[in-house]
């Protein structure tokens, strides 16, 4: 069987630092123009920092290792990561949807949701910290000497991506199934094409929250640790890339759909000065045609009283 050799000895220590504080720069300029364009809200304020908290612990915690081997500093600061990434999703999914409600109509209870997605954030943070508090109090520099709560620690891991693959798909099943429930309260046929944005969104956010799932379960299958440089790439670089741009797009669904709205306003007022255009033709056609026939009718009353006249005589 073929297998790929070439080994990263280090360089993604060096590499992801590089590369998510440049991803992190094209998400503060996304949000700074934004804000240039609307007021600053606290939903962009809430994402940012989210951002930012993701890529300084992701950054620092390969700072670390390039330097020494995986400490309890380093092994949080993963941990961080992993949280962020779940409420940067969770968030953003909840945030699209308050968003299409209030653009739109209302497909679903904000209320209900929003509180659904407070408590699988508190869930989930709690049990990553208890996680990480249990190989720490073992000692060894969070390394466990027997592997049970390595092994709870990469199921949680892997369980916060099919979570996330999960909510989102629950997300969309919901959603699909209140947009045709409602559809035809809908203000614009042009709120479909955010619709569909948003379901092509949906549909990468699975994906790669999956590629994710799949990869992390290579070690406990088969024992054997993956290729790093295919590790990495499969499990950070690839989906989180595709994942950020998945995001901001998500979070540009307003612009669209104003954008949608007006090009559809501005069909709708290029209508109807062509209807308002036909109808004073028509009257104008109409009202020749009444003057014609007037003037036609006078002359033959004319001419009829000019021949009694005659007659009379």
């Amino acid at each position: 069987m073929w297998e790929l050799n070439v080994h990263l000895n280090g360089a993604q220590y060096v590499i992801a630092p590089i590369l998510y504080t440049s991803s992190f720069i094209g998400v503060l300029f996304f949000f700074c123009h934004k804000c240039n364009r609307q007021s600053v809200t606290f939903p962009y304020v809430v994402i940012t920092l989210s951002y930012l908290i993701q890529t300084l612990s992701f950054s620092t915690s390969h700072v670390i290792q390039l330097y020494s081997s995986t400490t309890c500093v380093s092994y949080f600061l993963s941990r961080v990561v992993y949280i962020c990434n779940f409420f940067i999703v969770s968030y953003t999914l909840f945030h699209w949807v308050k968003g299409f409600t209030e653009r739109e109509v209302r497909v679903i209870n904000l209320t209900v949701v929003g509180m659904g997605v407070l408590i699988l954030n508190i869930l989930f943070i709690s049990l990553v910290i208890a996680s990480f508090i249990a190989l720490f109090i073992e000692g060894n520099d969070c390394v466990s000497n027997n592997g049970n709560i390595e092994a709870w620690n990469t199921w949680i891991s892997t369980g916060s991506n099919m979570l996330l693959a999960i909510i989102v798909l629950a997300f969309g099943i919901l959603i699909i199934q209140r947009y045709h429930h409602q559809i035809s309260h809908f203000t614009s046929p042009d709120s479909k094409k955010s619709f569909l944005i948003y379901i092509f969104a949906l549909i990468l956010l699975i994906i790669e929250n999956l590629l994710r799932f799949i990869v992390h379960l290579y070690f406990p299958i088969t024992k054997k640790y993956m290729n790093d440089i295919l590790f990495q790439t499969m499990i950070h670089w690839l989906p989180d890339m595709v994942e950020t741009v998945t995001i901001l797009v998500l979070w540009s669904s307003d612009e669209m759909s104003w954008q949608f709205n007006k090009e559809f306003e501005e069909r709708m007022f290029a209508n109807t000065k062509i209807i308002l255009r036909n109808i004073r033709m028509e009257y104008s056609d109409l009202s020749v045609s009444s003057c014609t026939s007037y003037q036609h009718s006078t002359l033959s009353y004319r001419d009829s009283t000019s021949s009694t006249t005659v007659s009379l005589l």
